[in-house]
């Protein structure tokens, strides 16, 4: 088999957040997505996974199917033809994100079950809107975070190929076999949710079927606490009207259930239920991964808020090499966030010169960067002696730190001077005045921390 663990999935309208959901699951470990593409026309979401599709080993096989209605015949479709590449698979949508609380990816967690079960099923736990009219553009994981109380009686599988009738399934199964094989289309197919319920049964009142030394509250903390779907449904209020417009025919009739929550009046409480616990857990393994962007930074990131960023600033003199005509103009350049890799101030020669910015109201100061012009090497020394300063008023000033050797340090070539502070001051001030008679010129300054 090429695979070890494989998805099938039905993507219809899902150009905006399929790279989130592929990118997910394959830090989860999914080896391969086999993904059936149910628009009209296929160009956008094609063009939209072309770095995906181009890769010497493509993580995704793309296949249009352009008739709607038939997500039945497109997962039997992926039965017939690709599931034997696969050792364990998946049926997913795009708005199902498969979590696993104590497990780093679907090879570990699948490691404590694969010898007891066939079919291991995951209860679905619905997500709501977060308030949102309309679908806001952007991250499904960062932006919903409010859920059902209840863990919901829908599953999912991840399925063992070689355990099922696959011939069988394709002949008889109707639309839904997805949420459950039932009792009779393996050679004696072993199945069990994520806690080692049995399936027997297992739909008929639930979760009140429960072992018989669980409680019903017990059964669904577990669950929760072992994996579930996290099924982000309804992200809008408008998502009613959104899955209607998207297509009700054939397997997709069942949306107008919900059509006709809204159109009986009922909606705002039907959403409600979908926002009754607040549950950080996937947008903060999402932010964990994104963090990822930070620690390849050659900077890593600010402590804090930009509190620098287009505040009046000032410096001690303006000189004929000065870029503005005035010292509070020539000094708010060097927080404009327009880096140059040259001077944006420059004052003239003269003992102590400084400059510096106001904060516009006490902050509290964690991190200040000192970005050096780079352009001139032989004068770039002229900052490495310094005084870190602070002032309440801009009359006392108090010293934080001082830099008295003569190491040079760069700018936007990744070097800059960072100075931090594990207890941040707090100040409305910052200056910087360099030791001994020179002139100052600096590219920027960033001031981090909070108001």
């Amino acid at each position: 088999m090429k695979y070890k663990f494989a998805i099938a999935a039905c993507a219809r309208w899902e150009a905006d957040t399929i790279l989130e959901w592929l990118a997910y699951h394959r830090l989860l470990g999914f080896e391969h997505v086999y993904l059936y593409c149910n628009d009209d026309d296929p160009t956008e979401l094609y063009e939209k996974l072309a770095p995906l599709l181009v890769e010497a080993t493509p993580f995704i096989t793309f296949i249009h199917y352009p008739f709607q209605g038939m997500q039945a015949r497109m997962y039997k479709h992926f039965l017939r033809t690709f599931v034997h590449e696969a050792e364990w698979f998946m049926l997913l949508d795009i708005d199902e994100f498969l979590v696993l609380k104590h497990a780093s990816d679907v090879a570990e967690f699948m490691r404590l079950h694969e010898f007891w079960c066939d079919a291991l099923y995951f209860n679905w736990v619905f997500f709501g809107h977060n308030g949102f009219e309309e679908r806001p553009a952007g991250s499904v994981l960062l932006r919903y975070t409010r859920r059902d109380l209840q863990v919901n009686h829908f599953t999912k599988m991840m399925t063992r190929t070689g355990s099922l009738d696959i011939e069988r399934i394709i002949a008889e199964s109707e639309a839904g076999f997805w949420h459950d094989w039932g009792d009779d289309v393996g050679r004696a197919l072993r199945r069990m949710n994520v806690i080692g319920d049995g399936m027997v049964g297992y739909y008929e009142d639930f979760p009140n079927r429960a072992r018989e030394y669980l409680d019903v509250g017990d059964r669904q903390q577990r669950i929760l606490n072992t994996a579930a779907i996290y099924h982000f449904a309804f992200r809008s209020a408008g998502d009613i009207r959104r899955r209607i417009e998207r297509g009700t025919a054939g397997d997709f009739h069942g949306q107008l259930a919900f059509k006709a929550v809204e159109d009986e009046g009922g909606l705002d409480g039907f959403l409600a239920q979908f926002a009754q616990v607040e549950d950080t857990f996937l947008r903060d393994r999402w932010r964990g991964f994104l963090d990822g962007g930070w620690r390849s930074s050659l900077l890593g990131r600010p402590p804090g808020i930009h509190l620098s960023l287009g505040r009046t600033a000032l410096q001690s003199s303006i000189s004929a090499w000065s870029r503005e005509a005035t010292p509070a103009g020539d000094a708010s350049r060097v927080v404009s966030g327009r880096f140059s890799g040259s001077y944006n101030c420059h004052t003239d020669v003269e003992d102590g010169p400084w400059w510096r910015v106001d904060l516009g109201g006490f902050c509290r100061i964690a991190q200040v960067r000192i970005f050096n012009r780079i352009d001139a090497p032989l004068i770039m020394e002229r900052a490495s002696r310094f005084a870190l300063e602070i002032s309440d008023d801009d009359s006392e000033w108090a010293m934080v730190f001082e830099k008295a050797d003569d190491t040079i340090f760069g700018g936007i070539d990744g070097e800059p001077f960072i100075w931090s502070s594990e207890r941040p001051v707090t100040a409305r001030f910052v200056r910087i005045r360099l030791l001994g008679r020179t002139c100052l010129h600096l590219d920027q300054v960033e001031v981090y921390g909070e108001r």
